[in-house]
């Protein structure tokens, strides 16, 4: 995943803290049955090869939720089997983002600069 000479990579995990209740769950849903395999094998051979991996997430609005409440709600929700793969260990760097970029008025920019990431691969869902 990193190519020696070159600066860091970082895998970012995008919004997969998911409760999947909301008006657009359903073909959400499907999409994620499809690519929560290598999604989750991504993220393992990212750790695995000391990659950085980030995780993203909406805060839906809640600005007192952490990465442990996010991860909580999703796995309380509809669809526990399309989190628990991905769900980020304790020691990860997450995101809490309030918007619909990851970039916009968040300190991902910062984390990743500081981080010496200078390839990032984005991975999730919703990352159009």
């Amino acid at each position: 995943m990193s190519d020696e000479g070159a600066g860091r990579s970082a895998v970012v995990v995008i919004d997969m803290l998911n409760p999947y209740d909301h008006e657009d769950a359903e073909p959400l849903t499907r999409s994620v049955e499809r690519t929560i395999e290598p999604l989750a094998a991504l993220v393992g051979r990212a750790r695995d090869e000391d990659v950085e991996v980030v995780y993203v997430n909406d805060n839906y609005g809640d600005w007192n939720s952490s990465q442990e409440q996010l991860a909580d709600a999703a796995m309380q929700g509809a669809r526990p089997d399309l989190v628990e793969p991905v769900l980020p260990p304790d020691e990860a760097s997450f995101v809490i983002k309030a918007r619909h970029s990851i970039f916009y008025g968040t300190p991902l920019e910062y984390l990743l600069s500081e981080r010496g990431v200078d390839h990032v691969v984005l991975a999730g869902q919703v990352t159009e």
